[in-house]
């Protein structure tokens, strides 16, 4: 379970998304959906969906890691504490990886937060606002 990964984003990547969703104006997204449809096909721009993530795989130990490491730094015991690894939940999916090359190319997301970056940012904030 350990080598499971996912697409880890942080709060700041949704939050760009969503404002260029908001502020992208219809003709042009409507310009930029065209290659994702066949010519007969009309998008309606209100029913779009984006995926919204970074575009990287985080496995659950490199996510463990980043957190043991962000925390240590407001509480040194915190890098004395091992992971406990469990069986493989039935169903679960391996690797999880989001495509975001339609947000990409449609509202040009870009998002600036790999998960490393994220966890170290958010491990700081609720470290200071909810110790």
């Amino acid at each position: 379970m350990s080598s499971y990964s996912r697409d880890f984003t942080y709060i700041e990547n949704v939050i760009q998304a969503n404002e260029l969703a908001a502020i992208t104006p219809n003709d042009v997204i409507l310009k930029n959906l065209k290659c994702y449809f066949k010519n007969t096909e009309v998008p309606n721009i209100i029913y779009e969906v984006f995926n919204v993530a970074y575009g990287g795989n985080t496995t659950l130990i490199e996510l463990y890691d980043a957190l043991r490491t962000n925390l240590a730094k407001f509480d040194p015991e915190i890098s004395n504490v091992d992971p406990i690894h469990g069986l493989n939940r039935q169903g679960d999916i391996p690797h999880s990886l989001a495509s975001i090359e339609k947000g990409k190319n449609v509202l040009g997301y870009n998002p600036e937060f790999d998960a490393r970056k994220g966890f170290e940012k958010a491990c700081e904030w609720y470290y200071k606002n909810l110790k």
